[in-house]
């Protein structure tokens, strides 16, 4: 008498690939797509699922990538030129939101992981958001050590942002990790804060989860916006805290 949990497990067995059957040249490129597909940030259970390798051998592979005692690395991407570039701030000026673009969700805001995903996308290059983190901080995006006030979102405008196609002007706002989260806007900068922080609310849930969004503005006057908030419509919602000294 054979079990149902048998017949699952001999049905889950049937699926794996025998990699003995590939060549050095097979298994070198099966090895690099799928590594890749991890770096993208997909986990390794669909990784293996998807690709019929065993759990075990993704994450042995996954190991060594990370020892660098394998060819492969985690998705290793190509490097960005001056073209990718112009095209990536064209893509943010063109685009505001990401659902927009990416049709996925309901995001509103930017981030390294969606950025990720539309340079993939639109100009096919393997590229993690990890890298385009540290990309982020070359362009002036993010900061590569930011000033921070904990429990809150600093928030600025990037204005200086040569080499990025039509990307004029940036809302960002800056969690106390260093995660940044940005939208394009032309608006005038009372609008612009408008828009930031009600997509920064709508984005992580607040309202549902959190009753206040706390924000530092990178301005002169913190207490003159928290007065202005409320004439926004946010009332009691978010809370101005001090901006970090910018001088």
């Amino acid at each position: 008498m054979i079990l149902f949990g048998s017949i699952r497990s001999l049905t889950a067995r049937s699926d794996i690939r025998d990699l003995r059957k590939l060549t050095a040249g097979e298994l070198d490129a099966l090895r690099s797509d799928v590594l890749r597909q991890v770096g993208w940030g997909r986990s390794q259970a669909q990784v293996a699922r998807q690709n019929g390798i065993h759990r075990v051998t993704l994450a042995r592979w996954v190991r060594d990538a990370k020892r660098g005692t394998v060819t492969a690395r985690l998705g290793q991407p190509r490097k960005l030129t001056a073209e990718h570039q112009v095209k990536i701030g064209d893509l943010l000026a063109g685009s505001p939101e990401p659902r927009t673009y990416l049709r996925q969700g309901d995001r509103r805001l930017w981030d390294a992981a969606a950025l990720a995903y539309a340079i993939r996308k639109e100009l096919d290059l393997d590229i993690t958001p990890a890298t385009v983190r540290q990309y982020l901080v070359r362009w002036g995006i993010a900061e590569r050590h930011p000033v921070t006030v904990p429990g809150a979102y600093v928030c600025r405008f990037v204005t200086d942002l040569p080499g990025m196609g039509d990307l004029r002007r940036l809302a960002v706002a800056t969690d106390s990790r260093g995660k940044v989260r940005f939208l394009s806007t032309k608006a005038a900068d009372d609008v612009g804060r408008q828009l930031l922080l009600a997509n920064l609310r709508r984005d992580l849930g607040y309202g549902r989860f959190d009753p206040v969004l706390r924000v530092a503005f990178v301005e002169k006057e913190p207490h003159e916006l928290g007065q202005r908030l409320v004439t926004w419509n946010f009332g009691h919602a978010v809370e101005v805290l001090p901006g970090p000294r910018t001088d």
